[in-house]
């Protein structure tokens, strides 16, 4: 693929999703990696999974206060006098919270993690003054749960179906100096997976039933994440690609 010299900044950078992205584009010279996640312990093996890299950055950060979160980044990027051209949000929670036993602080903390921050750290990446106006693509990670509905998520879909309107949004005001588009993914391994379905035979029965191509890998998400920030994808911007070994198909 074909990159233009670029620093990402990946949140979830510690597991999942997020850290299969940033070893993938650890592979590319022409990328550098601001690698965000709650578990400093966890970056730092993400870290070396892409090759303990010199010019890449940790940023430590839990999202659960987003704008928060929003102001932090600025902080952070200032004091070391960065600029961000690409920013790819992994982030996410996604614990089983049936309506009958919600309460306000669980619902507000799927929110915040999985929409709002988002919403905050572009935000900053946009400002003239923090980052002038450098940022020219972002790839934000909802999922399969935005389409299907699904006992004791509620809020986790509904997170995820905010964060594809606002996607939507953000493509038409950001255009066209900047391209913004989303992955939906299907069910691959990750901690976040096993939160959301509790029980490791409940994630084996579904893709049993619904995924034609069985269960997929981190790294399968990564792959699409790469193609969207390359120059590949330079005429792609709100669009929202599912990818999920044709869970959606059925």
């Amino acid at each position: 693929m074909e990159f233009s010299q670029t620093r990402v900044l990946v949140t979830g950078a510690s597991s999942g999703i997020g850290r299969a992205t940033a070893v993938r584009l650890a592979k590319e010279r022409e990328i550098t990696l601001i690698l965000s996640g709650r578990d400093e312990a966890r970056l730092r093996e993400t870290w070396t999974l892409c090759g303990e890299r010199a010019e890449d950055v940790l940023w430590p950060r839990e999202l659960d206060n987003a704008w928060a979160a929003g102001e932090a980044l600025q902080e952070f990027l200032q004091a070391r006098q960065l600029s961000v051209q690409a920013f790819v949000h992994c982030a996410g929670m996604a614990p089983l919270l049936p309506l009958r036993l919600a309460d306000a602080e669980t619902a507000h903390r799927i929110m915040e993690v999985n929409f709002f921050s988002a919403a905050a750290l572009l935000e900053t990446l946009i400002s003239r003054h923090v980052n002038r106006k450098e940022l020219t693509r972002v790839v934000l990670i909802s999922s399969v749960q935005s389409q299907i509905g699904a006992k004791g998520q509620g809020f986790y879909c509904a997170s995820k179906a905010a964060l594809e309107g606002f996607l939507r949004a953000m493509a038409e005001e950001l255009g066209p100096r900047v391209r913004v588009n989303a992955i939906r993914p299907g069910a691959v391994p990750s901690r976040m997976a096993d939160e959301l379905t509790a029980r490791a035979d409940l994630l084996t029965k579904d893709v049993a039933e619904g995924y034609t191509l069985g269960l997929g890998m981190p790294e399968d998400i990564a792959s699409m994440v790469a193609f969207l920030l390359s120059e590949e994808a330079r005429w792609i911007t709100g669009q929202c690609f599912t990818v999920d070994g044709g869970r959606m198909a059925h």
